[in-house]
This record gives structure tokens, C-alpha cells and sequence, in this order.
């Protein structure tokens, strides 16, 4: 299990294939396309301040304080909340209203378009870290309290889906599956489709995935392949996994030597992009922060884009609406969109 130090094993069958890390230094470096200052950005890899909507509205959190902006030469800020609680954001599939959790477990919900609070209620105990709606009604909420809740918002109820051993990192939704990544280095499938809002609900989680090596907060599914996900580990770790939630079948290994704090496909369904925070050297001597942004082949598991431009470990990100962009927010303090060679 973690140690708690994310401020801190699977056997690989016959298809996985394993890539050593040594370096790219022959890659072009390719710059952001926009930079946004901010005030502080926490520097804390469980928070989840970070999303772009199907609206083409990015939602980010400054010195806790909730804002909206739409990508622009010239971005006009807008904020939505300032109660100084805001920890993590995600939006409605179709874009109108906004989630925040806050630090005393509390979960909000935002109308996007006149910023008016619509619906407040004690979801947890503790910082709800993460955040993934199930549909337009339906939220799911991550917590340090290590219970996962679905919050309805149409009957205001809301149940405990289940739970990890430690704070959950992670959540990602596809075609009746959540899986969840948590602090006790477990991978968790819960069967979605068969959740009522009743508080006789039981949780349906299948047997834990003890994948990796140290927390889990990347996650994404392909959008290609149904029932494909990517996975990656924090510090202790360092690596990505592609695999499959049905059977568990793992078809690619990724060593990297770093802390993977985000990960998204391309929507070719072939390559993604990876954020890292710290690394460190073969003997696990010393943790530096890695701050460039890599893309890599699902096919050759090298990596084939490089981005540069923080100055700072790369926590947050959010993929644009089209998966054609992505935004970052790091510990330098910036906002920064990038566009990769598609």
C-alpha cells in the first residue's frame, strides 16, 4: 500500500512488451499555442482542478477559487465561486452545469451559463478530490474518506457506491463501467449500470486490481476500443498500463521513472499523452520534478511529441472537447494550452 507520500504487481502476460525510458533528447520541443497566469496553484497531486467542456469553457481553480474561461487570443475570466474550499471541477457531459468538491466534502453544482449555486449537499467527510458524472443527473464523487457516492441530482439523493483502502485518485466512466484508482495502489470496476438510488444499495465492485505499485490517479478509456483503459502509477511506480476492464488483459507495459499524474488518448485511439510530476534515477536516489509532456505511440511505445513550457510539475490537465488540444495547470502557476501534431 501507498505510505501516504504521493506528496508521496501484476504478472505481464505474453502480449505486454516492456519500454525503458532513456531518453528523447532528439525530439523537437513543441511550445504552448496559449499561457494564462494564475495566483497559486496548489501543488498537490489529489486535487483535480482542471476541465474543458463540450462548450469549449475550460474550468481551473485559483488560490481555491473556482473561474471559467473560454480558449481565446485574448481569454475573458469569469468566476464562479470564491469560497476558498474548491479542491476539484468536472462538467456535465453536455456542458451547462459545473461540479466542484471542496475540502469539507461538500459537492456544488454551478448553472454554467448564469453561475447561480443550483444544488449543495455534504457528499463526504473529507476533500472530495475527484469527480466524473455518469450522465446529465448523475455524479460520482472521490473522496479522502475512501468512499466512492453517486449523487442524483434530478431526486437530491445519494448513496456510497463502495470504497477503497485509502483516499480515492481517481475516476473514469465508459459504457456502464466506473473504475476508480486509489492511495492503496488498487484499481477498482464497479458495474454502474446496475446502481439505484436507494439506500438499501449494496456496492458492486469486483475484485480489487492491484495493478500498480503506488497511487492511481491516471486514468482514461480509449476512445477507439471499447473496454480499453490506460492506467498509470504515482511515485513507487512509474508506470503505464494499457489493459482491458472486462478481462483484465494487459496488452502494453510502460516504464517511466516517473510520477504520472494524467494521461489521455489522442482520438486516433493510438497514441497519449502523458503529464508527470516527480522522477527519479534507476536507484531511486533522489526525486526531481519532470515537467515536459510526452506523446506516445501505442504502437512502438516510444515516445513521438514532446512539450515543454512549466516550470513546474505538471498535476492538472483536461483534454479539449475535439481531443484535438489539451490544457495543463502546474505548480509554476500557469495556465498553458497546447495542441499536438495529429
Amino acid at each position: 500500500m501507498s505510505d501516504g507520500s504521493e506528496e508521496e504487481n501484476a504478472s505481464v502476460d505474453a502480449l505486454a512488451t516492456v519500454f525503458q525510458h532513456l531518453g528523447t533528447n532528439d525530439l523537437p520541443i513543441q511550445p504552448p499555442i496559449l499561457s494564462i497566469p494564475l495566483l497559486h496553484v496548489y501543488d498537490d497531486f489529489y486535487h483535480n482542478p482542471l476541465d474543458w467542456s463540450s462548450q469549449n469553457i475550460v474550468s481551473y481553480i485559483d488560490e481555491s477559487d473556482v473561474y471559467i474561461v473560454a480558449p481565446s487570443e485574448k481569454p475573458q475570466v469569469l468566476k464562479i465561486c470564491e469560497d476558498g474550499n474548491a479542491v476539484s471541477t468536472k462538467f456535465s457531459p453536455d456542458g451547462k452545469l459545473l461540479a466542484v468538491g471542496r475540502y469539507d466534502g461538500i459537492l456544488e453544482i454551478y448553472d454554467v451559463e448564469t453561475t447561480q449555486l443550483v444544488w449543495q449537499h455534504k457528499s463526504h467527510d473529507c476533500r472530495i478530490g475527484c469527480l466524473v458524472w455518469g450522465d446529465d443527473d448523475t455524479i460520482f464523487t472521490g473522496s479522502r474518506d475512501r468512499t466512492i457516492n453517486a449523487n442524483d441530482l434530478a431526486t437530491k439523493a445519494f448513496v456510497q457506491v463502495g470504497s477503497h483502502a485509502q483516499e480515492v485518485c481517481g475516476m473514469k466512466i465508459s459504457n456502464g463501467k466506473l473504475v476508480t484508482g486509489g492511495n492503496d495502489n488498487n484499481i477498482k470496476i464497479w458495474n454502474i449500470s446496475k446502481l439505484h438510488m436507494d439506500p438499501s444499495f449494496v456496492e458492486v465492485a469486483e475484485e480489487a486490481f492491484p495493478l500498480h505499485k503506488s497511487a492511481i490517479k491516471a486514468l482514461d478509456f480509449s476512445p477507439t476500443h471499447d473496454g480499453i483503459i490506460a492506467s498509470g502509477g504515482g511515485c513507487n511506480d512509474g508506470k503505464i498500463f494499457v489493459w482491458n476492464v472486462e478481462n483484465r488483459e494487459i496488452f502494453k507495459e510502460i516504464e517511466i521513472d516517473k510520477q504520472i499524474t494524467n494521461l489521455h488518448w489522442l482520438p486516433n485511439g493510438r497514441e497519449i499523452i502523458s503529464t508527470y510530476g516527480f522522477g527519479w534515477n534507476r536507484n531511486h536516489k533522489f526525486n526531481i520534478e519532470h515537467n515536459s509532456i510526452d506523446v506516445w505511440s501505442f504502437d512502438t511505445l516510444k515516445v513521438v511529441q514532446r512539450f515543454e513550457g512549466h516550470k513546474g510539475r505538471v498535476l492538472f490537465s483536461a483534454m479539449a472537447p475535439n481531443k484535438e488540444g489539451f490544457v495543463t495547470a502546474a505548480s509554476d502557476n500557469y495556465l498553458k494550452f497546447w495542441k499536438p501534431n495529429l
